[in-house]
C-alpha cells in the first residue's frame, strides 16, 4: 500500500470505556460516544498513527537517526525567550516524567477516538443548547493538573490526551484545534485541557511533553507547544524525528 493511499483511509475507531464488538473499518466513529456525562473526551489517534509510522519505516521514509532531542528542545525554548536556567535544569531533572506517566496511564484507561472539526462542531453545539450541564463530568473530573484554555467555568470541557511527534496530532492541533479555538474556546464557551500521551515508539514525545510542561513553570505552555508543532511542520507532514 502506497503512502498516499494510506493516509486517505479512514482509520478504524476505538471504543470508549465500555468493552464494544469491533467495528468495521468503514463504519464512522459516533461522535454521540464522546458525550459523556456533559463532557467531550478527545484522545489522538495512536491506532493510526502507530500504522502510519510503521509503514513509513518499512519503505525508509522515516529518518531513523539519533537525534538530539534535548539540544532541540532548549533551542526552541530560547527562541520563546524562557529563561536557560530554569528551563534546562527542569527538562534535564525530568521533573514531569510522572505527571506524564500518570496522563498516560488514565488516557489508555478512558480510551482513544478522534473526529474532524464538522463532528466536533455538532456534539459541542449539541452541549451547549443544554439548559444545565450534567452533574457528572468526566472530563472536568479527569483534567486535574491538566493545563487549560478557554474560560474555566464553561459548562463543556473538551479533554486531550496527546503525543507531540504523532502526525496525526499535529493534524489535530494545525486544523481541528484552530478552528475549536476560534469558535469556542476565544468566545468563552469552552474549556479546553491537554493532558500527555506518549507512544513508546516516538522517542522525542516524551521528552517534548516534559518541556512544554517546564515552558508552563514559565507561563508558556501554549507557546512551547506551538513551537513544537510547528518546527515539524516546516518538515513535512510524516513523522518527524527532532
Amino acid at each position: 500500500m502506497d503512502e498516499q493511499n494510506f493516509l486517505s483511509e479512514t482509520p478504524e475507531p476505538m471504543p470508549v470505556f465500555e468493552p464494544q464488538p469491533q467495528p468495521s473499518p468503514n463504519k464512522k466513529l459516533d461522535p454521540n460516544k464522546l458525550i459523556l456525562s456533559g463532557a467531550i473526551l478527545l484522545a489522538a489517534l495512536i491506532v493510526a498513527g502507530s500504522l502510519l509510522y510503521a509503514n513509513l519505516r518499512q519503505n525508509g521514509a522515516v529518518d531513523t537517526k539519533p537525534k538530539d532531542t534535548v539540544a532541540t528542545l532548549k533551542q526552541w525554548a530560547k527562541d520563546l525567550k524562557l529563561d536557560k536556567t530554569k528551563f534546562n535544569t527542569c527538562l534535564d531533572e525530568k521533573r514531569y516524567q510522572s505527571k506524564i506517566d500518570k496522563d498516560t496511564a488514565d488516557g489508555g484507561r478512558l480510551g482513544m477516538g478522534a473526529l474532524p472539526y464538522a463532528d466536533f462542531k455538532k456534539v459541542i453545539d449539541t452541549e451547549l443548547a443544554k439548559k444545565k450541564p450534567d452533574a457528572t463530568n468526566i472530563a472536568r473530573d479527569n483534567s486535574a493538573d491538566g493545563a487549560f484554555i478557554g474560560n474555566p467555568g464553561a459548562t463543556v470541557v473538551m479533554l486531550e490526551f496527546s503525543d507531540y511527534q504523532c502526525p496525526f496530532c499535529r493534524a489535530f492541533w494545525r486544523d481541528a484545534f484552530a478552528q475549536i479555538k476560534r469558535d469556542y474556546i476565544d468566545t468563552g464557551k469552552l474549556k479546553f485541557v491537554h493532558r500527555d500521551f506518549p507512544l513508546a515508539f516516538h522517542p522525542a514525545a516524551i521528552p517534548a511533553a516534559e518541556a512544554v510542561e517546564c515552558a508552563r513553570e514559565q507561563g508558556k505552555f501554549w507557546e512551547m507547544q506551538d513551537k513544537i508543532f510547528s518546527e515539524q511542520d516546516k518538515q513535512g507532514q510524516d513523522t518527524i524525528q527532532f
